[in-house]
């Protein structure tokens, strides 16, 4: 009777291991803005999910504005702090998607970045983040919706510097100081050079110090909250792209104490971008999975695309499980983005997709 029952309690406890080693985070990201924006949390909790990210921002030149209280930048109206309202049941684990540098509401401001564009010096409409002024705007920020009580904060993509960006004064002032050479636009840019390659590792440098600096100012209000960020694609399979056009690295962004990384794996957008065929799109998913995965471990989230914003529609559900189904079990995230008029039918064939 005692073998049995040992047998019996061995048996469960498999069970429960490989129970949890099946289960697999599925999460909706909403790119919709509108004044009353309101997805249906009944649906959507009834359809098994559980985490949401939604919009809090507003890009849309001298209309913009973020979507909740805070003391730093303009509220183009509060549709985050309503949304937050309504999910004070806690049907959800909300998360609030926010920008770092796409402030394009503010008009001349002197905390705007400066673009080396054509072979000229021009003004460009993101955040300088060598200033310690709009770091700190920015900071002041992302304590704001942490004090509105959202369970995390996905950081956009748009924390980046882009090989054409950061030659402000004070980007060229940190340049000549860090190197030991005067900051000459042309080589800084001459891809592969050794003023490029220094100037590569300075913007990289900003870009992790600052995440980090975010992570630290946001878990100082809320211990618990949950810090995301979202990497391009190039990270995981081409990393000197990654590093020359968007000075994103991801075993920087790994050190940086966030707590998920958000890798933007879109399959239609790399097989445009790449000009690859279907099959060699899919190995190269498959690969990119791989690495990023060496780096991120469990912290890593595949981030899919079910829009296809080039054509205007909607992905197939075929073929997303299509991807889907190239997803290795030790992956325990996925997210599904954007949720636009696709109905619940589809959202509950992903969420099948990605569980099985």
């Amino acid at each position: 009777m005692k073998l049995k029952n040992g047998i019996l309690v061995f048996s469960l406890f498999l069970a429960l291991i490989a129970t949890n080693l099946l289960s697999r985070e599925v999460e909706l990201q909403f790119h919709e803005v509108k004044e009353f924006y309101d997805p249906d949390f009944n649906k959507l909790h009834n359809a098994g999910f559980d985490k949401i990210i939604v919009r809090s921002f507003l890009n849309n030149g001298k209309y913009g504005g973020l979507l909740f209280e805070n003391d730093s930048f303009r509220i183009a109206y509060p549709g985050f702090s309503k949304i937050i309202k309504k999910n004070r049941k806690r049907k959800f684990r909300l998360w609030g998607w926010l920008i770092t540098r796409n402030y394009d509401w503010l008009g001349n401001n002197d905390l705007y970045d400066t673009g080396f564009i054509k072979g000229e010096k021009q003004w460009i409409r993101k955040l300088n983040l060598f200033d310690p002024d709009a770091r700190e705007l920015v900071i002041g920020v992302f304590r704001s919706i942490v004090k509105l009580g959202v369970d995390g904060i996905l950081i956009q993509d748009d924390l980046s510097i882009k090989s054409d960006e950061g030659f402000s004064l004070i980007g060229m002032k940190t340049f000549s100081d860090s190197s030991g050479v005067p900051a000459k636009e042309k080589l800084m840019m001459d891809s592969g050079s050794p003023y490029n390659l220094k100037w590569i590792k300075i913007k990289k440098k900003i870009i992790n110090e600052f995440l980090a600096e975010i992570v630290r100012e946001c878990k100082s209000v809320n211990p618990d909250i949950k810090i995301g960020v979202n990497v391009f694609y190039e990270a995981s399979i081409q990393k000197r792209n990654s590093n020359e056009w968007h000075s994103q690295d991801l075993t920087g962004i790994s050190g940086s104490g966030v707590d998920l990384i958000y890798l933007m794996m879109y399959h239609r957008q790399m097989k445009r971008e790449l000009k690859l065929g279907s099959n060699k799109i899919k190995k190269l998913f498959s690969e990119g999975i791989e690495n990023a995965y060496k780096i991120a471990g469990d912290r890593l989230v595949v981030k899919l695309e079910t829009y296809d914003w080039n054509k205007s529609e909607i992905i197939p559900l075929k073929e997303m499980v299509e991807f889907i189904d190239l997803i290795p079990a030790k992956i325990k995230r996925i997210c599904f983005t954007p949720v636009k008029n696709s109905g619940m039918k589809y959202l509950k064939g992903l969420r099948k997709a990605a569980e099985n």
